[in-house]
């Protein structure tokens, strides 16, 4: 049975959508329930192929709206305010009005019948990131209201490290439950997910260059850097690959997080060192090794 309270989850994890898998995996008959995705920064396509990467069961309809993507990120599909396409585009992700619209479109059409829907929001910590907590407030209370209408179960995610307390108070009180989850940012890397992490050239390239950077860097920089340790001037090509499945799958590991349109270091670099290091000879010949 499905708990349809409208839930805030605080939690550390900046915009893996590693909780959302988790959380959706603790629904019963997931295949009998609709699954609406908002996600920032991940284009639509690529969150949709990641859903069946990491969730065994197919909802009975799953709709993604990506915010701040470009038609691009569509991966070729038509941007659409229909409730029933599957993937949705919202280019501005200071437009709220549109993000409620397109929504709500998948709300009222899912309605129609019994089946029960899903929301996972990810997340409220990269809204913040474009809108002041006035406007998300009066967001989340008017969207509160329409999930309550359609019967629908909300999960909001939001990194309390990232906000101040007098934020993360405005914002509880628009939720009729908190959970807070905690996740510690010195867990061990096991020897399997750090080979995994460094098995390619390109996450290496991103390594090399976040050791160099001070731990934190642009995407734009790191593209720059990425394609120019490749050889190469596609940097749309590279950038596309690093978006959405190269950072997503280190920041899943807990080495890294996303902060709008910046890679940040969790903790330290040290753990995957001992991985990285037989490979330098042959990645950057000539070159002092970057840690």
């Amino acid at each position: 049975m499905i708990d349809r309270s409208s839930t805030l989850v605080l939690t550390p994890s900046r915009t893996t959508l590693s909780g959302v898998w988790e959380g959706v995996r603790r629904i019963d008959d997931l295949e009998r329930s609709n699954v609406l995705l908002v996600v920032y920064g991940h284009g639509p396509a690529a969150v949709r192929d990641a859903w069946f990467d990491h969730v065994d069961e197919a909802p009975t309809r799953l709709g993604v709206v990506g915010v701040g993507v470009s038609d691009r990120d569509t991966d070729g599909e038509a941007v659409s305010r229909e409730g029933g396409d599957v993937l949705t585009g919202i280019r501005d992700p200071s437009d709220v009005a549109d993000l409620g619209i397109a929504i709500s479109l998948y709300l009222q059409e899912w309605a129609a019948d019994d089946t029960p829907t899903i929301l996972g929001f990810h997340s409220l910590t990269s809204m913040l990131d474009h809108v002041g907590v006035e406007t998300a407030f009066r967001f989340l209370h008017v969207l509160n209201h329409r999930l309550a209408n359609t019967d629908t179960c909300g999960r909001f995610y939001l990194d309390p490290s990232a906000v101040d307390e007098p934020t993360i108070g405005t914002l509880r009180s628009v939720f009729e439950r908190v959970i807070e989850r905690d996740r510690p940012t010195d867990e061990p890397l096991s020897p399997d997910v750090a080979f995994d992490l460094v098995k390619t050239a390109r996450r290496r390239y991103v390594l090399y260059h976040l050791f160099e950077s001070g731990h934190e860097t642009s995407i734009e920089t790191l593209v720059a850097a990425v394609a120019r340790r490749e050889g190469t001037d596609d940097h749309e090509r590279v950038e596309l690959s690093l978006r959405h499945t190269h950072l997503p799958k280190m920041e899943e590991a807990g080495l890294i997080s996303l902060r709008s349109e910046r890679v940040v270091v969790r903790g330290s670099l040290a753990a995957i060192e001992p991985y990285l290091s037989p490979a330098v000879e042959s990645d950057l010949p000539g070159e002092e090794p970057p840690f």
